[in-house]
């Protein structure tokens, strides 16, 4: 929690940091997150503070395992925590750091700079942060950032390099694509993932070709040539080229560069060349290469690896090809790989060769086909693109692109996950998980009621992503504990809101609280009783303050007892109706939603007052029908005058004969 100061210049975190809001310090902006000033309230020593975006989840899990690596060449956060933020309009996550001595490596991603020699690379570079890079890999975290715009120089200008901070939006988004494996150029940005640390080994050797060559080594290239080069040449002479290095620098790059993840340099490899220890160069590890190319759009591509990327970045031509039916034909007569031909023939099942069918089917078939030709790829739809393990996080970093969402939905209603999974030929252990995890997926997304849906997967699989709910715009709430305090501050603030809950309040709340009931879910779904949905609302909110154990939300109540207007109105009898209303208000004005709910749901008294309201409903209608006897004039009609007449007579001999017998026997007893 924050607080400001009286005058408005400084906000308090934790009581131990002062942060600085009108100090902005453009400089140490993150990709996702801008700087400003912050102090040690104890010595006054300068630090800096990152305030996140609203719409993207921290490394929240990570940052208490980093708070402890101050002796290492590595910027990790001393204290964080959600604070009022004035010049954002509302509350934010900020994480404080201590203030860089120097400046980036390289001033942006593509700024061209001085290029450094071998020996700065290894003595400025290589060698402060492989300890780094050791101590991340002992914690079982990945940085996922490093590039040479992440990395500071330390004091002087032949100071040691000082890596950047990791924990300020999910991993792997603000990479450039030249830092990433071919795997991960071909996903989303949002879709790497946390990644291996052979990832952050290769980016390492991507920085130092980057810190050879001045800037971008490949700047003049487009995307796909880079892809299609990596994949054909290897990343070692895409990024190298002809650049004359020394035997051990080339040594070590092919080492960092390689490709293929099983066979990159693990850190242990790195410390033994560093230890003056010589390993044989590793050699590119290239796709078969076709006796004759398959041409798409013009451009001709040479392995099934290229094929599979070039079709996942048009999707267009990945229908077309398709429709041609000519892939499997390709790969017979260009490779002589007759299984992966039967694997590809199975892939497009009926839909080869035809145009029949909807979208949806096509756009599937195509992505079971990419499955097919390139297993390390990531799973894709149409635009959609991501590893396996970062499809949750992919759709929270691009869930404001309605396209995205969508390839989403069809991604995991069509299981094509499982099918990525069906699809490789090494299973990992992590294997089986995933599966499950996927399932659950596919059952969120069969139920369209608020709590599931695309907006259940979204909080559910992305756990420190703060609620995206309009109700709670201008909050930050990633937490239960942090969602009904939330919605009091909106209770307060604007009391006219409709409803407390919408889908995205319904499916954050249970994602981070497990124990809700699914009766009062469903409940919350049936829009044609308004008693019943009001009462599962208040119930809901009910079960949040039970598990978080809060208590004091005099306006949230306020706000809910609104609401339960229905079910007091919805009384017949006007004692139990005025019953009911103070109930209510008195549980309204104690702030315990639970005991609110259970105020507005008293089932002994409504039985009550159904039967008596029944009861009542049948003596009007006997009354109703005398009434509209009486006005059709049955009172004076000969067969009712005669049916009448023989009643009263019966009724007065009954009474006549009564009145006798009972004379008789007092006069026989007396």
């Amino acid at each position: 929690m924050s607080s400001a100061s009286p005058n408005g210049e400084t906000i308090a975190l934790n009581q131990s940091v002062d942060l600085l809001p009108g100090e902005r310090l453009p400089e140490f902006d993150s990709p996702q997150a801008e700087a400003f000033g912050a102090r040690e309230r104890q010595n006054g020593n300068p630090l800096l503070v990152l305030v996140g975006r609203p719409d993207l989840a921290p490394r929240s899990n990570i940052m208490g395992k980093l708070v402890r690596q101050e002796r290492l060449a590595m910027l990790s956060a001393v204290s964080w925590g959600v604070v009022d933020w004035p010049p954002a309009g509302g509350r934010r996550f900020v994480a404080v750091f201590q203030r860089p001595r120097g400046r980036r490596l390289q001033p942006e991603p593509n700024a061209r700079f001085e290029p450094w020699r071998e020996d700065e690379i290894l003595r400025r570079l290589i060698e402060p942060l492989t300890p780094v890079l050791r101590d991340l890999e002992a914690r079982s975290i990945t940085h996922r950032a490093i590039r040479a715009d992440n990395i500071f120089l330390e004091g002087s200008v032949d100071g040691t390099c000082l890596l950047g901070e990791c924990v300020m939006a999910p991993p792997g988004i603000d990479q450039p694509a030249i830092y990433e494996p071919i795997e991960g150029m071909l996903a989303l940005p949002g879709g790497r993932g946390r990644g291996y640390a052979a990832d952050d080994l290769y980016a390492l050797g991507v920085t130092i070709a980057v810190l050879l060559a001045g800037g971008n080594p490949v700047e003049t290239m487009d995307e796909q040539a880079r892809i299609q080069s990596k994949i054909h040449r290897g990343s070692y002479a895409t990024l190298i080229g002809r650049t004359r290095l020394s035997l051990p620098m080339m040594e070590v790059l092919r080492g960092l560069l390689c490709d293929q993840r099983i066979e990159r340099w693990t850190l242990q490899d790195l410390e033994l060349w560093l230890g003056g220890r010589r390993l044989s160069p590793k050699q590119p590890s290239l796709p078969i290469r076709g006796q004759r190319a398959y041409a798409i759009e013009g451009t001709n591509y040479w392995s099934a690896r290229a094929i599979a990327a070039a079709l996942g970045m048009d999707w267009q031509a990945g229908v077309a090809a398709l429709q041609r039916n000519d892939l499997s034909t390709w790969i017979r007569r260009a490779l002589s790989d007759e299984e992966l031909a039967e694997r590809v023939v199975s892939a497009a099942g009926v839909g080869a060769g035809s145009s029949t069918g909807g979208g949806g089917l096509r756009d599937r078939l195509v992505s079971r086909i990419l499955m097919t030709l390139d297993p390390s790829a990531p799973v894709r739809l149409r635009g959609f693109a991501a590893d396996i393990d970062a499809v949750g996080q992919a759709l929270s970093v691009h869930y404001g692109d309605p396209e995205q969402r969508q390839a989403f939905g069809e991604l995991i209603q069509a299981k094509l996950p499982q099918a990525w999974l069906d699809s490789q030929l090494l299973s990992r252990s992590e294997h089986a998980m995933l599966r499950k995890s996927f399932d659950v997926m596919h059952h969120f997304m069969a139920r369209n009621e608020a709590g599931y849906g695309i907006e259940r997967c979204l909080y559910e699989y992305n756990e420190h992503l703060p609620c995206l709910s309009p109700i709670l715009e201008g909050d930050y709430v990633s937490d239960s504990a942090d969602l009904l305090p939330a919605l009091e501050r909106v209770a307060a603030a604007d009391p006219s809101q409709v409803s407390p809950i919408d889908r995205h309040i319904a499916a954050f709340a249970c994602a981070r609280v497990k124990v809700i009931p699914d009766r009062v879910v469903r409940v919350m779904a049936h829009g044609d009783n308004e008693i019943l949905r009001q009462l599962s609302t208040a119930y809901f909110l009910a079960e949040i303050q039970r598990a978080t154990g809060q208590s004091g939300f005099p306006h949230l109540a306020a706000w809910i007892a609104r609401l339960l207007t229905p079910v007091v109105e919805g009384f017949h009898n006007r004692d139990q109706r005025q019953a009911a209303a103070e109930g209510i208000a008195k549980a309204a004005a104690s702030g315990d939603l639970i005991a609110l709910a259970r105020a507005g749901d008293d089932p002994d008294a409504r039985t009550y007052d159904e039967n008596g309201f029944a009861q009542a409903r049948a003596e009007y209608a006997a009354m109703d029908r005398e009434i509209a006897d009486l006005e059709a004039g049955k009172l004076i009609d000969p067969n009712n005058v005669r049916l009448r007449s023989r009643q009263a007579s019966s009724l007065i001999a009954g009474c006549v004969s009564s009145l006798g017998l009972l004379l008789l026997t007092v006069l026989y007893v007396t």
